[in-house]
C-alpha cells in the first residue's frame, strides 16, 4: 500500500489476503478431490480456474514483503478460519448456528476497537 493508510483499511486488506489464502487452498484441494475421483473441468471453467489461481497467487506474493512473524499469522489465521467455516457451513440450522457463533464472538472484546459499520457489517 501507498499514501496514508487507514486501520480499517489495513484490516480490510489483512482480511482479503486471509480470505484469498483460503480461497487457493480450496481450490487446489477441489481440483485434486476431483482428479482422484476422475472428474476434470471443462476447457473454458479450467482456462478461468488457470487464471483466477494466476492472479490470487500474485495478488498474495505481496505477503512476502512483510516481516516474517506477520506471514505466519495470516497462515494460521487461514487456516483456523477454513476450520471455521467449514465446522459452520457443516451443521444443521445453518444460518442460525451461525448467528449463535457470531453473538459468542461480539462477547469478546475487540482487538482494535473497530467501528465495523464503517466496513458493512
Amino acid at each position: 500500500m501507498t499514501g496514508k493508510q487507514s486501520m480499517h483499511a489495513v484490516f480490510i486488506n489483512n482480511v482479503i489476503f486471509i480470505l484469498l489464502d483460503i480461497i487457493e487452498g480450496l481450490m487446489k484441494d477441489a481440483e485434486k478431490e476431483f482428479a482422484r475421483n476422475g472428474c476434470e473441468l471443462k476447457h473454458s471453467s479450467k482456462f478461468h480456474y488457470n487464471k483466477s489461481i494466476f492472479h490470487i497467487k500474485k495478488f498474495l506474493s505481496e505477503v512476502r514483503t512483510i516481516p516474517m512473524e506477520q506471514q505466519e499469522s495470516f497462515g494460521e489465521e487461514s487456516d483456523t478460519l477454513k476450520e471455521f467455516l467449514f465446522l459452520t457451513i457443516d451443521r444443521d440450522e445453518n444460518c442460525n448456528f451461525i448467528k449463535k457463533m457470531i453473538d459468542i464472538i461480539k462477547i469478546n472484546k475487540s482487538v482494535h476497537n473497530f467501528d465495523f459499520k464503517k466496513i458493512g457489517i
